[in-house]
């Protein structure tokens, strides 16, 4: 078992390393253990790989597929767009896979 506090760093100084009390000491008795941390890491990391997949995808074009008014835009708008599409991935995955666009013209002049 690690202690959460020395994992995060949180301690109570080092006043109390002078005074011979435990390394790593923590307020509280919280513990995690080395798997149950590895496992919290692997999920990030799998949600953030998974976004970033996501937003490659979308920065090469399927922010025309989300949104019509961004069809067209600068590489400098899917950029700054790129943290928000990492983040949210699991919205914007369910709004690329439903079909529907924001902004999209309800009907065609061509009809006449």
């Amino acid at each position: 078992m690690v202690k959460f506090g020395a994992l995060c760093g949180w301690g109570k100084g080092l006043s109390q390393r002078r005074e011979g009390l435990e390394p790593g000491a923590t307020i509280g008795d919280v513990t995690m253990t080395v798997e149950t941390a590895q496992a919290i890491w692997l999920a990030v990391a799998v949600y953030l790989s998974i976004g970033v997949l996501l937003g490659l995808i979308a920065l090469v074009g399927g922010y025309s597929r989300l949104d019509h008014s961004a069809a067209g835009s600068s590489i400098w708008f899917r950029l700054i767009a790129l943290p928000g599409v990492i983040g949210l991935w699991p919205a914007v995955l369910i709004r690329l896979l439903s079909g529907r666009r924001i902004n999209a013209p309800l009907h065609t002049d061509e009809e006449g």
